[in-house]
């Protein structure tokens, strides 16, 4: 029997709690109000041990009136306070507070409490979403306002509250205490004492009404107590020696009493509440506590009867907790397979942004999981959330870390295209060379393209700052070439011209042929650039006129020429005289001398390309020269061996 008595309640409101999360915990929320929640699961497991703690403790006090039991709810109740906002749920805090109506308002200031945290939850969701909206980063979001500590501060309150009252119970339980001890003292006199059947019996169902009037009386007193007071009372009843009659009336009653007591515990069988059949079941041992003896051959049967109503609400109490020890195990395994993926997460080598945003997104998709898991067994809770945060708060800190970096990389590319810029816009407003100027923009722009990312803010300034110098050096260019392709087309009407002039030309001599020409060329040099794809042609044309001029004077027109063209065979080498062969010798020594200086002022002309008409003149000439000397030199061989073939 003492063992059915010394059974422990279930805590109270045990089934309602379950595993699951709380519903204010289902909203998306970063690591920090991840930590919180974790600080109200462990805030709301301690509660829950303090509750069962002080069930078992004070487990004998039974409530004299119904009012004093906590108010159940209608549904048309919660229904009204579903629909309360948030201001109006602390308002109503404050106000059963201070009115004193806590006590009888159990269950509507948990239900507040609950609303409350989820209303909060979906109201930091909005201020979260609003937040990245308006181009926050969700770990830099705090979510501070009056109202949530106008909760905190009421929540505390109630907190504070309920801790004098159980601070009160105490205190009455030991007075109860000290008061059931005094009157076990009074029994103990009551049976020493030699007085009147009448006047004892009398006495003594004043005392133990009186006994069981006390309440409550502290659980670890409470079998002690009723130990003695039973010794006593069977002792009382073994020294006065009550008639039959009176023992048999009192047996029948006692009997009955209990047998309701039975029915009672039988009925709780079918409660679905395990705390609340928990509860009663303690209840109705303190009253068969204080019920007297039954008939013997009643006592063991009647016994039997309660303890297997009492055993079957235990068992189904057993089976509660067995059942959520096996969540709570399950649970653990769960979350210790999330802290593995998260520890994965956090080895794994990030080197772009991509993948940090990528190792976020299953980052929160651990915590969404984390969020929907129950508790874990309250010796491994904390533990295991210590792991999994430390997980999260090493990825977060390397994230925070390599964004740092990322940073000053793009501060310093930002100030590296500053000074891109710089050069672009130099060469844009000052260049006029535009073929090295534009080689020297085209290495800036492949320099622009080595050039990490700059910070997203800047990115597009910056660029159109840089497309801007280009553009305007392109178009400057642009328009260059525009006005010179404009003029090549009057230069090559000039040029043209040139072509004609030559073409029409007359002269007697080729002395004056050459001064003629010499002429022409100057102003055919002078004269600009022409397309390029009419450059070769009209050139072409202009050499070709030249050159037809001068096989005019093919045969030369002084008498020494035409006997230099006369030479034809040995018979007309041996006619020359001594003077004609002198001037053949010096004819061929001007033109070595002729080739000599025109090779040597060929080293002195510009590579430039307006001097390359020059040039191809100069090697013209060269040619044309060497040829000369060629045939002079055969017709002094020629000269000098005719005599000897004569």
């Amino acid at each position: 029997m003492n063992d059915q008595m010394n059974e422990n309640p279930v805590l109270p409101g045990a089934e309602e709690t379950g595993n699951a999360l709380p519903s204010e915990m289902v909203e998306k929320v970063n690591l920090n109000q991840l930590e919180q929640i974790a600080a109200q699961q462990r805030e709301e497991a301690a509660e829950m041990e303090e509750e069962k703690e002080a069930e078992e403790s004070h487990s004998d006090a039974v409530f004299s009136t119904e009012n004093e039991k906590p108010k159940e709810l209608s549904e048309e109740e919660i229904q009204e306070l579903s629909h309360l906002d948030r201001e109006q749920i602390v308002t109503k805090l404050e106000q059963l507070y201070a009115n004193g109506e806590l006590e009888g308002s159990k269950n509507m200031v948990a239900l507040l409490r609950i609303k409350y945290k989820e209303k909060t939850g979906e109201f930091k969701k909005a201020e979260l979403d609003k937040f990245l909206a308006a181009g926050g980063n969700k770990i830099d979001f705090k979510f501070t306002e009056p109202l949530e500590e106008r909760f905190v501060a009421i929540s505390q309150k109630i907190r504070e509250y309920h801790q004098r009252k159980r601070e009160e119970l105490e205190k009455l339980m030991a007075e109860n205490l000290q008061k059931k001890q005094a009157l076990l003292d009074e029994l103990k006199k009551l049976i020493e004492e030699d007085r009147p059947l009448k006047q004892t019996y009398d006495d003594f169902n004043k005392l133990t009404e009186t006994w069981r009037e006390i309440k409550p009386i502290a659980r670890t007193e409470s079998n002690n107590l009723w130990q003695n007071y039973h010794f006593l009372v069977e002792k009382f009843f073994d020294k006065v020696r009550i008639n039959n009659e009176l023992r048999d009336l009192d047996y029948k009653k006692n009997l009955e009493e209990k047998l309701q007591l039975c029915e009672k515990a039988e009925s709780l069988m079918l409660e679905e509440s395990i705390s609340k059949a928990s509860k009663e079941l303690h209840e109705l041992h303190d009253r068969w506590k204080e019920i007297g003896p039954v008939v013997a051959e009643k006592k063991d049967e009647i016994w039997e009867r309660f303890k297997a109503a009492s055993d079957a609400i235990a068992q189904k109490r057993k089976d509660y907790y067995d059942r959520m020890q096996a969540e709570l195990e399950k649970n653990l395994l769960a979350k210790q397979a999330l802290c593995e993926k998260a520890e994965a997460l956090l080895a794994e080598v990030r080197t772009t942004t991509k993948e940090w945003n990528e190792g976020t997104n299953q980052v929160e998709e651990l915590m969404k999981l984390w969020k929907s898991i129950g508790r874990a067994p309250r010796t491994e809770n904390d533990t295991v959330w210590e792991r999994f945060r430390g997980s999260l708060n090493a990825f977060f800190e390397a994230k925070k870390e390599y964004f740092r970096k990322r940073r000053d990389e793009e501060a310093n590319n930002y100030n590296l295209k500053v000074d891109l810029c710089a050069q672009a816009e130099n060469i844009a407003q000052q260049r006029t060379d535009f073929k090295a100027a534009t080689a020297d923009l085209l290495k800036l722009q492949q320099q622009w393209k080595e050039v990490g990312p700059v910070p997203y803010r800047l990115s597009d300034k910056i660029w159109k700052r840089f497309r801007a110098a280009c553009d305007e050096f392109f178009k400057k260019k642009a328009e260059f070439y525009d006005s010179m392709r404009s003029s090549e087309s009057a230069n090559l009407a000039a040029k043209e011209a040139l072509v004609q002039e030559v073409k029409d030309l007359v002269v007697e001599s080729r002395d004056a042929l050459l001064a003629a020409v010499k002429d022409l060329q100057r102003r055919w040099t002078e004269i600009g650039h022409v397309p390029m794809k009419e450059k070769d042609r009209v050139y072409a044309d202009f050499r070709a006129a030249i050159d037809e001029k001068f096989k005019m004077f093919g045969a030369f027109h002084d008498n020494r020429n035409r006997v230099f063209a006369d030479i034809q065979t040995p018979e007309d080498a041996a006619k020359m005289s001594g003077k004609e062969v002198a001037a053949l010798n010096n004819r061929i020594a001007k033109l070595r001398a002729d080739i000599t200086l025109w090779e040597n002022n060929m080293g002195f002309i510009s590579s430039a390309k307006s001097s390359n008409v020059l040039r191809r003149e100069f090697e013209r000439k060269i040619q044309a020269a060497k040829q000369d000397l060629a045939l002079l030199e055969a017709k002094l061989k020629m000269v000098k061996d005719a005599p000897k073939e004569a």
